[in-house]
C-alpha cells in the first residue's frame, strides 16, 4: 500500500510503498505521485513501461493522439524489464508515424529517456517537417539527433552538443523557444545539466503553424534511431525552469537513474 492512498488518484499517477524513498538529495522532496499532466501543455506521452508486446501501435498517454503507429513492416520491439524492471522499446532503424502538434507559443519542450547504439552515423530523435502534411513534407529541420560521435546535437546550425555520449541511459531535454532560442540538457552525473544554449536557430519549433509536422526517430526515411527508448514527453511550449526540473526529476526517479530513486514506482495505479 502507498503511504497515502490518494497518491494514485485517477489510476495514472506514480506512487511509492515508502514515501521516504521519494526524498532526493538534490531538488528537495520529490514525491512519486507527480504526474506529467500536472505541467500544462503535454501533447505527447509515449511510455514504454505501459507498452504491451506489440509496439507497432503505441497508446499516447497525453490523450492527444490516441495511438502512434509504426509504418515499418518490422516495427520496434519490446525489451521486457529493459530498465529498472520496466519494459523499454528497442529501435533498430525503425520509425514512428509523423505527428502534428500546434504550439501555444511557437515553442516545444521535448524529454526523452534513451540510450543509443553508436554506429558512426547520424540518428534522429525529432525533427520538424514542412509541407502540408508529414508524407509530402518538402523540407526538414533537425531539432534533436545523435551525431556520428554519439553526442546529442541540438539543431544543426546551433552548435550545441553534449559533453556526454548517448551510449548510457540519459534523460535528455531539448527546449525550443518560439524566438529561436534552443537549449539542451542531459542527466550527466545524475543532475539536470545544461549542455548549451543558442539563439536564432533555424530549427526553432515554429509549431504555431498548422502545417508543421514532426518526424519521430526518423528523418526523411533515413537516419533512423538505433537503441532503446524508455519514455518520451513533448510539451507544446517552452517550459520554465521549475517545470522542466519537475519533469526531469520525475523521469530520473521513475527509471532509477539516480541513487535515491523510488524503489518501486508503479504506472498501473496498483496501490
Amino acid at each position: 500500500m502507498c503511504a497515502q492512498p490518494n497518491d494514485c488518484a485517477g489510476g495514472t499517477d506514480y506512487c511509492c510503498d515508502d514515501e521516504a524513498t521519494c526524498v532526493r538529495d538534490h531538488g528537495g522532496v520529490r514525491q512519486c505521485n507527480f504526474n506529467p499532466r500536472d505541467v500544462g501543455g503535454l501533447t505527447l506521452w509515449l511510455d514504454a513501461s505501459e507498452q504491451d508486446l506489440n509496439p507497432a501501435a503505441w497508446m499516447d498517454r497525453s490523450g492527444h493522439f490516441g495511438q502512434i503507429t509504426s509504418p515499418d513492416s518490422s516495427p520496434p520491439v519490446v525489451v521486457e524489464g529493459g530498465l529498472y524492471s520496466h519494459n523499454t522499446v528497442r529501435f533498430n532503424d525503425n520509425m514512428l508515424s509523423d505527428v502534428h502538434f500546434p504550439s501555444s507559443d511557437g515553442g516545444l519542450t521535448v524529454f526523452v529517456v534513451l540510450k543509443a547504439e553508436c554506429t558512426g552515423a547520424y540518428h534522429n530523435i525529432i525533427d520538424r517537417l514542412g509541407g502540408s502534411d508529414g508524407v509530402n513534407a518538402g523540407t526538414s529541420d533537425v531539432m534533436l539527433w545523435i551525431d556520428p560521435n554519439c553526442l546529442f546535437e541540438l539543431a544543426t546550425s546551433s552548435g550545441v552538443r553534449s559533453a556526454v555520449t548517448a551510449e548510457e541511459w540519459q534523460v535528455v531535454t531539448a527546449v525550443f523557444g518560439g524566438d529561436g532560442t534552443v537549449s539542451l540538457y542531459t542527466s550527466a552525473d545524475g543532475i539536470n545539466t545544461l549542455e548549451g544554449t543558442s539563439s536564432g536557430s533555424s530549427a526553432q519549433a515554429g509549431a504555431s503553424q498548422d502545417s508543421v509536422y514532426y518526424d519521430l526517430f526518423n528523418r526523411n526515411d533515413a537516419q533512423k534511431f538505433q537503441g532503446e527508448l524508455a519514455e518520451e514527453l513533448v510539451y507544446n511550449r517552452a517550459l520554465g525552469d521549475e517545470e522542466r526540473e519537475d519533469v526531469f526529476n520525475f523521469l530520473q526517479s521513475k527509471w532509477g537513474l539516480v541513487g535515491d530513486a523510488c524503489e518501486s514506482p508503479s504506472s498501473e495505479g496498483e496501490c
